[in-house]
């Protein structure tokens, strides 16, 4: 289910709220913390079951809400189980616990103090420092029986509330909208069911990287997964988090991953197997579970030329980056037939990369002619402006719709070929590689 938690904080904040989320919302929670002296005003024009979270108000106060008979109470850890049983029985109680600046290690000594009281749900809300605290997390909810809603606060607990209904979460908590939050990482009801399947047991995928959220996979992966049981959630990993990240993802049985910068060369020790053209390349963009392994592929390579919309043999290739994703783009252009120069701000990683592939590694200012640039680094200019020959055709593979180089290339007679495009050839030869094409 998902709960919008109304914010407020005034009676017409209260019925604006409730009616924009009318369509998305399966139930309305009153923070009644916020305004426990006009909830009762606002109730009787609320049509969907609600939830009031009464954690620091007096038991007069929780006494007299009770009396408005709401479907469930939520009460903070530390209120009596003496008061709880003075309550109607007609309503449902959550016990919560809150911790708003840290996931705590021992999740299971934080439940067994929680469920010392009986209840219908219990909930435990913590503050994610990253990525790994909110799969520590859902990790942790998968192993519990009793109905336990998880949700990790903070930018980097958003995966939290995304995929709590695939690991059985009973509620999910929400916003109105994106604006009007009351807490760090809500996300709004109409995004979650407007992009997210948000269904019990769904197959696992994901993007890994640092940073994430700049990209717009996950739009365009669950667009065709909402009908296939299946969710994709981006996660902001650090190099040093893989190690544990690659743990956690295995116990939650993650079916498939998109890797991004930097982990696409980093991810390779902590696979299974790679392909052949990944072992070629040295990089790794996608990633499979077959069988309980995690294989590694690389749809970068192909789509990377095949963006360019034109035959590249003979013709001479700039690679501008020294990364995973020019390592891919290198090897399919030579592989092609092109000749290729790479070009990196230093000229030693380029100079290594280009010994590899049995290609030219250069500095900007020794460039010479040439005929396509590949902007593979995330600097819109990455190279001094002068180095941008008139009529090349450029392609910049970042998402931005139109970088300073391709503006630049255009403006002097050239081809400006959008990321988008290779984008969305390799992200469909990912959803070949994970069977959900």
């Amino acid at each position: 289910m998902i709960c919008v938690s109304l914010p407020g904080p005034a009676e017409t904040d209260l019925l604006r709220q409730m009616e924009e989320s009318q369509g998305w919302a399966d139930l309305f929670e009153f923070r009644c913390d916020l305004y426990p002296d006009i909830v009762s005003r606002v109730v009787p024009h609320c049509h969907l079951p609600k939830i009031f979270t009464c954690h620091h108000e007096s038991f007069d106060t929780i006494r007299h809400l009770a009396n408005l008979n709401p479907e469930y109470m939520d009460l903070d850890q530390s209120i009596p189980l003496a008061f709880q049983e003075e309550l109607p029985s007609s309503i449902k109680i959550i016990r919560s616990i809150h911790f708003f600046h840290d996931t705590p290690k021992d999740l299971q000594a934080v439940f067994h103090s929680l469920t010392t009281h009986p209840a219908h749900l219990y909930k435990i809300a913590t503050f994610a420092k990253s990525t790994l605290d909110s799969l520590r997390l859902l990790c942790f909810s998968q192993s519990i029986e009793l109905p336990l809603s998880v949700v990790a606060m903070g930018e980097l607990g958003q995966c939290s509330r995304i995929l709590g209904p695939s690991i059985g979460a009973p509620i999910v908590y929400a916003s109105p909208n994106a604006a009007e939050t009351t807490a760090s990482g809500q996300i709004s009801a109409k995004e979650l069911k407007s992009i997210y399947s948000m269904q019990k047991n769904q197959k696992l995928y994901g993007l890994i990287g640092d940073p994430v959220f700049q990209s717009y996979g996950h739009i365009y992966h669950n667009d065709y997964m909402k009908d296939k049981g299946a969710i994709y959630v981006r996660l902001r990993i650090k190099s040093e988090e893989l190690e544990e990240f690659f743990s956690l993802a295995r116990q939650m049985g993650f079916a498939g991953l998109s890797v991004t910068i930097p982990h696409k060369e980093a991810v390779i020790p902590f696979l299974d197997e790679i392909d052949h053209n990944s072992a070629a390349i040295g990089a790794v963009n996608t990633i499979t579970c077959r069988n309980g392994a995690y294989v590694g592929s690389n749809t970068d390579a192909a789509a990377s030329i095949d963006a360019l919309g034109i035959p590249v043999k003979d013709k001479m290739v700039v690679v501008i980056g020294a990364g995973g994703a020019s390592r891919a783009i290198v090897y399919e252009a030579k592989r092609r037939g092109a000749r290729v120069v790479i070009v990196n701000r230093h000229y030693e990683r380029a100079k290594r990369l280009s010994e590899k592939f049995g290609c030219t590694a250069l500095k900007p200012e020794d460039l010479g002619q040439y005929d396509i640039l590949i902007n593979a680094t995330p600097n819109p200019m990455p190279i001094d402006p002068h180095y941008v020959h008139p009529n090349i055709t450029a392609m910049d593979i970042s998402i931005a719709p139109d970088t300073d180089i391709l503006q630049l290339a255009r403006e002097r007679g050239g081809t400006a070929i959008q990321g988008r495009e290779m984008f969305e050839r390799q992200a469909k030869a990912q959803a070949r590689e994970w069977g959900q094409a």
